[in-house]
């Protein structure tokens, strides 16, 4: 049976892919099975409070989660299986206390010895979307430039993440943590570009799964360069929260009108 894990990054075309996986369900289905975040919610929840801090209490629940997954799977449906949830590499940097995906090893160590053991004759590839550690840093900038009171210029920020944003060197940790259990691999998100389907059309290609009949996949999360400077002056201000929670929303939904951004 084969699997593909993709545990993100965030800020790597997740959401592209899995919302475009999710739209055409239905076409795919005959050739693939899906398991996007919200198929997942209990492994998601488990790995987030893993790497918020470790201890052998929430590792043995996330192990509980991936195991009562690991039951739904049925080893004799011919089809493969794709398992898309950046979830699984811990809380987005800028989160809570996360700053780093330093617990993405263990995760995904925990998640395939589990899966191993419960899926018999199992053939599991973990395969990650990266992004040029400046594009990362420019792109997480702006999603905590929205959900969160973030008043730190951009290059005071990149200073704080710069080890966050070498996804490079994450890949190499799990590929070391994970040993011959599974083969780990890596696409640049900017490698994606000219394919119709972006990272989705890369997924598919690694499970040999076909491409017919599936619809070019839109951009999501896209982030105009000139509204982070906006965003930093609402932070920056004295509006209370309230407030500027109304003016965010007002500036974003501007945006979108425009054609300059998209929900999510």
């Amino acid at each position: 049976m084969r699997v593909l894990i993709h545990p993100g990054f965030h800020k790597t075309g997740t959401t592209s892919l899995q919302r475009g996986a999710d739209a055409q369900r239905e076409t795919l289905a005959p050739r693939l099975r899906l398991a996007l975040p919200h198929d997942i919610e209990p492994l998601n929840f488990a790995a987030r409070r893993v790497s918020v801090g470790i201890n052998a209490n929430r590792v043995a629940a996330f192990r509980d989660a991936v195991a009562g997954f690991a039951q739904r799977v049925d080893p004799e449906d011919p089809r493969p299986l794709l398992v898309s949830s950046e979830h699984l590499c811990g809380l987005l940097p800028g989160r809570k206390s996360v700053t780093t995906y330093a617990t993405a090893p263990e995760l995904l160590g925990h998640m395939v010895e589990v899966l191993a053991r419960q899926v018999p004759d199992l053939s599991l590839s973990v395969w990650f979307t990266t992004r040029a550690p400046e594009a990362w840093l420019q792109s997480l900038y702006w999603q905590l430039l929205r959900s969160q009171r973030l008043t730190e210029g951009p290059e005071q920020f990149a200073v704080g993440f710069r080890d966050a944003a070498e996804l490079d060197a994450v890949v190499a940790r799990v590929a070391e943590r994970l040993g011959r259990q599974a083969d780990v691999s890596c696409t640049r998100l900017e490698a994606c570009g000219t394919d119709p389907l972006g990272p989705l059309g890369v997924a598919l290609d690694r499970l040999g799964v076909s491409r017919g009949g599936l619809l070019p996949l839109a951009r999501q999360n896209v982030q105009p360069a000139e509204a982070a400077a906006e965003l930093l002056a609402l932070n920056r201000s004295d509006l209370d929260d309230e407030a500027l929670g109304a003016a965010k929303t007002a500036l974003l939904k501007r945006l979108r009108k425009a054609g300059q951004t998209r929900a999510g």
